[in-house]
């Protein structure tokens, strides 16, 4: 490890202490080094992935300053290394887990090449400039097979040592994140993953069952219903205004109630997808809404 990237913190007291002091961790090594080429840093406990600090998600959208990068160096100094994702340090991360069916390859192929990848304990993660995407995961037969890591989420870099099987996290590429800017990584396409996963079409007599509820008046009008309802309201009212979305508009409606939900403080990207799946068709319709609505002013255009 060349001298230069040691944080001088513990270069002095590794200097002064004598080889009974432990060596510092990942975080301590390298947080500066990225934090000054674009990246947020922070840091994980040993043994396992969660990040020491609670307000970390605040670094997706702005770079945390070097001093208290300094702080936490000598608070956690065995802290692993990760870096907060999103339009903060403009990087987004394809997360590759389970290979069902061989749809890794399929994946990669509609994902685009990145110079960039590192491996944990199984599958790989790849790294692309960040445009906006949206976190959110990618199952198949009960398996996560893929996740997009955007904003509100961390990927754990190497050297760090992985939980389960206690050995670092490897570069799988001859460049990391500290060769390449994050403005020269290849956008990820989204849409076309989203799309490989996307359920197939329904039997026309089912198509015609659902087909009143996803006309382009009946979105028109959930949405402006929606609009009139606080984001922040309690959590069981934001529960049933989901229900209802997915009773009513199936899966495509998951975007929308996303996208209201990211305007209140409480919203967690993390927990959003799951929710959804735990959601049921059944004993919620699109009246559940509409009643929310109108208790906040919303009144059901004429036309």
């Amino acid at each position: 490890m060349s001298r230069a990237l040691v944080n001088p913190f513990y270069a002095a007291r590794i200097r002064h202490g004598g080889a009974r002091l432990p060596i510092s961790g990942p975080f301590a090594r390298y947080a500066l080094l990225y934090r000054r080429h674009g990246y947020a840093p922070v840091p994980v406990r040993p043994g396992c992935k969660a990040p020491h600090v609670t307000d970390w998600s605040r670094w997706c959208h702005e770079l945390p300053p070097e001093e208290l990068l300094h702080d936490w160096t000598q608070r956690y100094p065995d802290a692993g290394l990760a870096i907060a994702l999103g339009p903060a340090c403009c990087v987004t991360a394809l997360d590759l887990d389970h290979d069902i069916d061989g749809l890794h390859d399929r994946i990669q192929e509609l994902s685009g090449p990145s110079p960039i990848a590192k491996r944990g304990q199984k599958g790989a993660t790849f790294f692309y400039r960040h445009t906006g995407e949206r976190s959110r995961s990618f199952r198949r037969q009960g398996q996560t097979v893929a996740e997009i890591l955007a904003g509100g989420r961390l990927v754990i870099l190497p050297p760090t040592l992985h939980p389960a099987t206690c050995q670092p996290y490897v570069w799988l590429t001859p460049a990391t994140l500290l060769d390449i800017a994050a403005a020269e990584l290849p956008p990820l396409n989204t849409a076309a993953i989203a799309a490989l996963f996307a359920p197939p079409p329904q039997p026309m007599h089912r198509r015609r069952l659902f087909r009143p509820q996803r006309e382009p008046a009946r979105l028109e009008t959930l949405t402006a219903a929606l609009a009139h309802i606080p984001a922040d309201c309690d959590y069981h009212s934001w529960v049933q205004i989901g229900m209802a979305l997915k009773a009513t508009l199936g899966d495509a409606g998951f975007e929308l109630w996303d996208r209201w939900s990211s305007h209140s403080p409480k919203y967690d990207a993390w927990q959003m997808a799951a929710k959804w799946r735990s959601f049921s068709r059944q004993g919620i319709t699109a009246g559940t809404l509409f009643h929310f609505a109108r208790q906040h002013g919303w009144r059901r255009s004429s036309r």
